[in-house]
Order: C-alpha cells, then sequence, then structure tokens
C-alpha cells in the first residue's frame, strides 16, 4: 500500500480534467533487493499462501499498526488483477514519477528500503506503454496485509488546463471562495458536538446551507468575478 502526499493546484481560471492511477510494491527473484528496514535488521520474511509471517522488531517504526506488524500473505497473481492494459499504461507512467521518491523514503512499514526500488525504477525506463502488464507482474509482488480488511488513501496532484478568457473547452471557471460561506464549529454549542462543523450562509437571521455543487453549475456563483 502506499500512501501518497496531496497539493491541490488551481492557478488558472477554466480547467477541463484531471486523473489518477495506483501501483503496489515491488518484487522480482531477479531483480529485486532483499526487503529489509534498514541495514542492520533482519530481512522481513517472503510472504507464504495462507501462512501470516511474524513481524520482526524493527527501530524506525511507531507503535501503531503497520504492514509488517500485522503480517503479509501471498494474494493471487498480478495477472488476475481486474485491469486494462490502459490502466496498467497509466500506473506505469505514475510509477515512474514516484521513482525517484521511492529510492530516498523511508519506508515506515517496514518492509523496504530506497534501494529495493531501485532495479524495478531502472527497468521501468525502458519499458512501452503496451508492456506495462508485463513490468508489473514481473517487478512487483502480490501480498495481502494483515487480514486483508485495511483502509488504504491515494492521493494525486492535479494540473489543470486552463484559460484566463471563457472559450469553446474552457468553459468550467475555477471559483475562489465565496465571501459569505461561513463554516461552524458545532463543538463550541455542545461537548456532543465536539469535531463536527457545518458550512452555509447567512440569510437575514438565519443560517442556511450554500449552494450545492448543481446550484453552483446552474450560474449561483456566476457574474460576482470570483473566477480566479
Amino acid at each position: 500500500m502506499n500512501i501518497l502526499r496531496i497539493t491541490a493546484l488551481s492557478a488558472l481560471c477554466f480547467f477541463v480534467s484531471a486523473c489518477g492511477g495506483r501501483i503496489v510494491p515491488p518484487s522480482s527473484p531477479s531483480s529485486k533487493a532483499p526487503r529489509v528496514s534498514t541495514p542492520a535488521d533482519p530481512p522481513a520474511a517472503k510472504p507464504v499462501a495462507n501462512t501470516p509471517v511474524a513481524a520482526a522488531p524493527i527501530s524506525t517504526v511507531g507503535t501503531g499498526p503497520n504492514a509488517k506488524t500485522l503480517g503479509i500473505v501471498a494474494a493471487p497473481a498480478f495477472d488476475t488483477l481486474p485491469w486494462s492494459d490502459a490502466a496498467a499504461a497509466r500506473a506505469l507512467k505514475a510509477f515512474r514519477i514516484s521513482c525517484p521518491s521511492l529510492v530516498k523514503r523511508n519506508d515506515q512499514s517496514g518492509l523496504t528500503r530506497g534501494d529495493d526500488w531501485k532495479a524495478a525504477c531502472s527497468a521501468a525506463q525502458g519499458v512501452n506503454d503496451a508492456d506495462a502488464a508485463a513490468f508489473f507482474g514481473s517487478q512487483f509482488e502480490m501480498v495481502q496485509v494483515g487480514d486483508g480488511k485495511a483502509y488504504a488513501t491515494g492521493y494525486f496532484e492535479p494540473e489543470i488546463l486552463g484559460s484566463k478568457t471563457r472559450q469553446l473547452g474552457y468553459d468550467v471557471p475555477v471559483y475562489a471562495r465565496p465571501p459569505e460561506l461561513v463554516e461552524v464549529d458545532l463543538g463550541q454549542f455542545s461537548d456532543s458536538l465536539k469535531g463536527k462543523k457545518i458550512r452555509g450562509k447567512v440569510s437575514g437571521n438565519t443560517f442556511i446551507p450554500f449552494a450545492d455543487r448543481a446550484g453552483i453549475e446552474t450560474g449561483a456563483l456566476e457574474g460576482r468575478g470570483l473566477e480566479i
């Protein structure tokens, strides 16, 4: 499982699209370095089908659960995944972009170190999009973490194509936050509501919901000069 950081990027007024992808940790008997947390630590055991792998103590991992402490077992073969060649090609592109960070990162799961990614990152540079699925099948290893019910999130950094003037193909505005949009911390009114917030606007003496997406798309903010 990979957790990536997100940085929102919206520098222009009218946008057209954005996309994302996903990848899994690498492995190949012929190209991958041993999976160990640090040079001084004992190597993590390779996944064995239907047999949880006991976690080895590691000084760089905190007290919370992680892939190594939960244990791993072998998962179905990579080529059984229900994804298309196009999806594999997008994942390969994302993997290439991630490689400079992967070879330097301190993996808090305790399963890899930066050097473990070098062989796969090097091999990825010469792979055609048509061979992306085969690349992942040979360089990556499918495993199940714990009971397989872990919750993973992934993020991406969008780059938005835009125009400073409305025109064909660039007719969806990116708005700045309206000044009347108010966020209310309900925890200030009741202990039972701590951590909960609502957003809306004041109309007369009443606090009402702000325009929803459908309302904004049909012109709720249009003509107010809020386009970025």
